[in-house]
C-alpha cells in the first residue's frame, strides 16, 4: 500500500512484501499489491490494489476495495447487523462512525483489468487486521485507510478476513495481505467469533 497524505514513504506500508516494480506514475513508482485511489463517478475517490500494469497500454490489473459508504448502500441492514454480531460496541464503528465510514474499507476479490493509469489519483495507506483499532481517531493519519473485512458484491455478503472457510487461493492472499502489510497501530481483542452462520457461503 501507499501513503496519501501520511508523507512517510512508500516503504512503510509494503512491509514485508519484496517490491515488484510495475509503473511510474508522476514522480511515484507503483509496485504490484500497492493500493491508489482511483478518479471515478462518485464524490470520493474509489481505492483499488494495483495487480500488474501494461507499460504498452497503460492499463492497470486491480483489485477493488470498498469504502465503507459503499458497502453500505449495497448490503442494507446486513452491515449494521454483521457489524453488531461480531463486534464490540467500542468499536469505532459506533464509538466514531463518521470516522469509520471515512476510513473503513472492505477488501474484495472483485478484479479489473481495465482501468487506465491516468485514471490514478495517487497512492493511499491500506493496513490490514483481523483485530479492531483500539485508538484510530488519535492514531491514523489522513489518507490511511484499515481493512478487516471482505466484501463480496455478487452474492451481497460481508466476511471477517479472520475466517477460514475460503477458497484455498482466497485464503492465500488474504493472509499475506495480514503478513504483509499488517495495521501498525494499537489494536483491541477481537471478540470471539460466534457459531458458524448457516446462511454464510462456504468456499468464498
Amino acid at each position: 500500500a501507499g501513503l496519501g497524505e501520511a508523507g512517510e514513504g512508500l516503504a512503510e506500508t509494503r512491509g514485508r512484501r519484496d517490491p515488484v516494480p510495475l509503473i511510474r506514475l508522476g514522480g511515484t513508482l507503483i509496485c504490484a499489491g500497492d493500493c491508489v485511489s482511483v478518479h471515478g463517478s462518485e464524490e470520493q475517490p474509489f481505492i483499488a490494489q494495483v495487480l500488474s500494469a501494461d507499460t504498452a497500454t497503460q492499463l492497470l490489473t486491480v483489485r477493488w476495495l470498498y469504502r465503507a459508504d459503499e458497502v453500505a448502500a449495497q448490503a442494507g441492514p446486513k452491515l449494521q447487523a454483521y457489524r453488531r454480531k461480531h463486534l464490540p460496541p467500542s468499536d469505532p464503528a459506533f464509538a466514531h462512525p463518521a470516522w469509520c465510514r471515512e476510513h473503513e474499507v472492505f477488501f474484495s476479490f472483485h478484479e479489473d483489468a481495465g482501468v487506465h493509469a491516468q485514471s490514478v489519483i495517487g497512492p493511499v495507506a491500506v493496513f490490514f487486521t483481523d483485530a479492531s483499532p483500539s485508538n484510530p481517531v488519535q492514531e491514523m493519519r489522513r489518507g490511511e485507510f484499515f481493512c478487516r473485512c471482505v466484501w463480496d458484491p455478487r452474492d451481497r455478503f460481508i466476511y471477517g478476513v479472520w475466517e477460514r472457510d475460503f477458497k484455498p487461493q482466497n485464503q492465500r492472499i488474504l493472509e499475506e495481505e495480514l503478513a504483509c502489510t499488517p495495521s501498525p497501530y494499537s489494536l483491541a481483542p477481537r471478540v470471539a467469533p460466534p457459531p458458524p452462520d448457516p446462511d454464510a457461503r462456504a468456499k468464498r
